[in-house]
């Protein structure tokens, strides 16, 4: 227990110290280094908590993620009022719509998740998985202006599914090639043993059909991150990268899901 505590506390000191260091301004790399830094600190806190749960420690649990949670939420309050850098893309601002919940659909046969704004959707993860409010607060807290995170997690499997919006960002194979080398730095950044990583896929695929970025990275030989960053460019309105986050130690899983996404 006292290990996986102290690795909580470890993970989310370093986001905290790498977030105030460099703020992920417009700029598609940086922006994807700190998203990558954050989905490995949070996989962290995830399976650390569901571990605590399963042993009995649910209180152990909760504040293990609150915690991790306060430590985001002030972090983000300080960083929402620092002045944006001179080459900042204005976008409008995202509304309380925009950031309801996504909505299960039935679409051809298939169950779906949908935002109710953006119009996006992909395949649901699964009756195992729940909501998990908790996972996408320890994204950003909700406090990030141009930041929409659903998180949802399955005990059970200790599988974790991160969407999240990355409005006015993409909108071009350049700036997603960005965003994606962002990520991978991050990644590899924020853990300690680079020998605990190893990547197994990196790709961009680019036509008339559809705009998308995978990675795919083992972290000590039992966790996979898989990732796919859809860039969408809507007619008349602002571009957005929509990550696709699995964090789980059954990868094969959700290929399915990853590929799923439709604007």
């Amino acid at each position: 227990m006292h290990a996986a505590l102290a690795f909580g506390v470890a993970v989310a000191i370093g986001a905290a110290a790498f977030a105030v260091l460099q703020r992920p301004e417009s700029n598609a790399t940086k922006f994807g280094e700190g998203v990558g830094r954050l989905s490995v600190f949070t996989a962290a806190v995830v399976f650390a908590a569901s571990w605590l749960r399963q042993t009995g420690r649910r209180r152990a649990a909760i504040g293990l993620v609150a915690g991790f949670v306060a430590l985001l939420g002030g972090l983000f309050a300080v960083l929402t009022v620092l002045p944006r850098g001179p080459g900042a893309h204005r976008v409008r601002a995202l509304s309380s719509a925009d950031r309801a919940p996504l909505v299960v659909v039935e679409a051809g046969g298939q169950r779906r998740l949908r935002h109710p704004t953006l119009g996006f959707s992909l395949l649901h993860p699964g009756a195992g998985f729940r909501d998990a409010p908790e996972v996408a607060a320890a994204m950003s807290d909700g406090r990030d202006p141009d930041a929409i995170n659903y998180g949802f997690q399955e005990p059970a499997s200790q599988s974790a599914l991160v969407v999240s919006v990355m409005y006015g960002m993409g909108g071009s194979r350049e700036k997603l090639s960005e965003h994606l080398d962002g990520v991978q730095r991050g990644v590899a950044g924020s853990v300690v043993g680079k020998s605990d990583l190893r990547w197994l896929n990196k790709e961009i695929s680019w036509d008339d059909h559809r705009h998308v970025g995978r990675l795919s990275v083992s972290i000590a030989g039992q966790t996979r991150m898989e990732l796919a960053s859809y860039s969408v460019a809507p007619a008349g309105g602002d571009p957005f990268i929509v990550n696709l986050f699995v964090m789980t130690r059954q990868p094969d899983r959700f290929a399915d899901l990853l590929a799923s996404f439709r604007e």
